[in-house]
């Protein structure tokens, strides 16, 4: 499988993000979770996530944030709909869990990428959190992508596919010591898990045409997916054989240019909506041959003078009914 990773929207834009008694930036950045937020000298925190650079801060009681990425990564990013002062009401635990959870009152769990929280997880083994930082910087120094916000340069988290090649040499730079061949074991199972065989990264609008007709062109069997959002996106889902346009924030000739559109705008639901289209397929091949299957032997029955009326009847009504009942299986879809 082929990834190409789409562009950026460069559209810098400042969120009121929430209350500063629901999240306390210094609290949820510093407390051990995320090694990729650094303040400055005026408490303005800056990082990257999910290949996006931005500005943190509080004022007047309010958190606001910097981005040119979409509101609704943040919100999901700070788990900003999920009710954690309800949580917390319903603890019943006495003096010391009080004490608790009045101590951790505006931390929230940063839902941060599976791949980069695992690594980092592998990298914090027996270190401080300053030499966590410096070593998983130096690593998106040397495999990330490099990133340009407010005239500043940064780096996204490097793919498990850029690390799963690597030998532990190459990754001496970093002065991660012992942790390297975990980091690359790591690397190279999350890829193998993925299926993500090559990437692309950092195209322009007439590469991602280019390199979509070489995949073509190279294409013996299967189906070319593309998946866009922004009108530099439009030629390309059109050209693909099915295009997929991100309904939320997707742009208008996008979604006109696009055979699908997801109401949301989570990539990582395109597979479930895969899973969903082959086992709902899978349920009209079967109806098809069972209705065709039965009607053809009550029509061998009837031609011999061996079935009456009630068989036609089943044959028709009945099949009906029961392709009816085995199509309700599309419904449960929860577990795929």
């Amino acid at each position: 499988m082929t990834v190409i990773f789409m562009s950026k929207n460069t559209e810098i834009h400042t969120l009121n993000l929430a209350g500063a008694d629901e999240l306390t930036i210094v609290k949820t950045f510093e407390c051990g979770q995320c090694f990729r937020w650094n303040a400055d000298e005026n408490g303005i925190y800056t990082g990257v996530a999910f290949g996006y650079p931005a500005r943190v801060w509080t004022e007047n009681g309010r958190v606001y944030l910097r981005s040119a990425a979409p509101d609704e990564l943040w919100r999901e990013y700070f788990d900003l709909d999920r009710d954690y002062a309800a949580a917390t009401r319903s603890f019943d635990g006495g003096e010391y869990l009080a004490q608790c959870v009045e101590f951790g009152r505006g931390i929230r769990i940063l839902r941060q990428d599976r791949w980069e929280a695992l690594c980092s997880f592998i990298i914090s083994q027996c270190n401080n959190i300053t030499r966590i930082k410096g070593i998983v910087e130096r690593l998106c120094a040397m495999f990330g992508d490099e990133l340009e916000f407010e005239g500043e340069r940064f780096y996204s988290f490097p793919p498990a596919e850029r690390l799963a090649g690597l030998q532990a040499a190459d990754l001496a730079p970093l002065r991660c010591g012992y942790r390297a061949p975990y980091i690359i074991d790591a690397a190279a199972a999350v890829a193998s898990a993925v299926g993500v065989d090559e990437y692309r990264a950092g195209l322009l609008p007439g590469d991602k045409v280019s390199e979509v007709e070489r995949l073509l062109s190279e294409k013996k069997r299967g189906t070319l997916a593309f998946a866009g959002d922004g009108i530099n996106d439009a030629p390309v889902l059109m050209r693909a054989d099915i295009g997929i346009a991100m309904g939320g924030l997707g742009s208008d000739a996008a979604r006109a240019a696009a055979d699908i559109v997801r109401m949301n705008d989570k990539p990582s639901d395109i597979s479930y909506a895969v899973r969903i289209s082959r086992k709902t397929m899978s349920i009209v091949r079967e109806n098809i041959v069972f209705a065709l299957a039965v009607k053809a032997i009550i029509l061998i029955l009837s031609a011999l003078g061996i079935s009456g009326m009630w068989a036609a009847v089943f044959a028709d009504v009945g099949v009906m009914v029961l392709a009816v009942l085995n199509a309700i299986r599309a419904l449960r879809v929860h577990n795929l």
